[in-house]
Parts: C-alpha cells; structure tokens; sequence
C-alpha cells in the first residue's frame, strides 16, 4: 500500500505470481520457527525460576542479583536474588512503622512516606511516594514468596496463578509480620471502614 518493497538478500525471489508465493511459504515457515524460539526461551527461562535462578534485569527493591558458578546455555554466568542489606534495612523500617507507629503515632502509607523522606532515605535514589510504599507493603517476594511468569508482556496482563512459577529466595521478613500487616491493611480498608460521623451545621 505505502510502496514499500522489501528485498531479502538471503532468500531472493523473483517479481513474478511464482516468486509472490514462495515469499508468503518463506514468511510463513520464517513466523513458525519464531514462535517456536520464543516457546523454547519460554520453557528455559521457566526452568531457570524453578531452579531458583533470577531471570530480570533489576532485581526488586531489597535485594541484589548475585553471579552464581552456575553457567548456563550461552556462556553466561547465572545469578540468584540476595539480600541487599542496606535497602533491607528500609522494608524492614517501612514493616516497622505500618505495624507499631513512631512514637505513638499510627502511620499509614502517607506518614510513612512522609517519615522516609525526612530521614533523607531514598528508593535507589528515588523519592519515595505511597505507591512505592504499598507495594512493599503487599508484596509476598518479601517474606520470599518471589514468583516469576506472572505478568504476560505481550497482553500486560496478569497470567492465572496457574501459570506462575515460584521461585525460592530468601526473606526479609517473616511469613508472621507480613500477615499481621496484610491483615491490618484489609482493616483500614475503605470497604471495611465505616465513614466517621461529623457534626453538621444544618
């Protein structure tokens, strides 16, 4: 349509109705061997989790990606999720603050960012805002529930939890903290808060 003409050096074809029909076969057997590359990476990087072996890029907030002497089909080195201990220190804080206050005070996502940022602590270098701190809040990876699979990029979606796969790494908090704090983040819940009464000048 937009009189673009695409030449292959590799596989040339003629202009004729012949050389159109063998381009579409070629196109056609060059997306079946695409997808299947793409199921065989699949089914490796699914293995890779389930040997406990990290496959992103940045690992999440509180760890670090260790070069284990494991080697894999490339060449490469592969790693595993450690615990960053000086961003560790911050979820534990932030786990702290949700459950106990400071000084009497109870603090919710708003205070304890409020709390971070006056302390000058940052998110690798970034300032922390409620988002952030509700994701710390709620994530299992943190009691090392770490799951991988669970996000499909091409849809942006969640895939069913069937489809994830667990992979082990160590916590930063107990499975006991992180339940006490989930349970009393579904008390605070709007849903589940009844609306205060007010005084009304009518």
């Amino acid at each position: 349509k937009n009189g673009v003409k695409i030449i292959s050096i590799t596989q040339p074809t003629g202009e004729d109705s012949a050389g159109e029909m063998m381009r579409r076969i070629i196109n056609m057997f060059d997306e079946h061997q695409s997808r299947e590359i793409s199921k065989h990476v699949s089914r490796c990087m699914k293995e890779n989790a389930r040997q406990g072996f990290f496959n992103g890029s940045t690992p999440p907030f509180g760890y670090q990606a260790v070069v284990t002497d494991v080697v894999g089909s490339r060449g490469r080195s592969k790693k595993k999720l450690a615990i960053n201990e000086d961003e560790a220190r911050i979820v534990r804080l932030i786990y702290d603050l949700y459950l106990n206050g400071n000084d009497g005070q109870v603090m919710g996502c708003k205070e304890i960012v409020k709390y971070l940022v006056s302390k000058k602590l940052t998110m690798r270098g970034g300032v922390w805002n409620v988002y952030k701190t509700h994701t710390i809040l709620s994530d299992p990876l943190y009691m090392g529930d770490y799951y991988f699979n669970v996000i499909d990029a091409k849809k942006g979606e969640k895939r069913l939890p069937d489809e994830w796969v667990k992979t082990s790494i160590p916590g930063i908090i107990d499975a006991a903290t992180f339940e006490r704090v989930r349970a009393k983040r579904e008390e605070r819940a709007p849903k589940k808060t009844p609306p205060r009464r007010v005084s009304c000048p009518t």
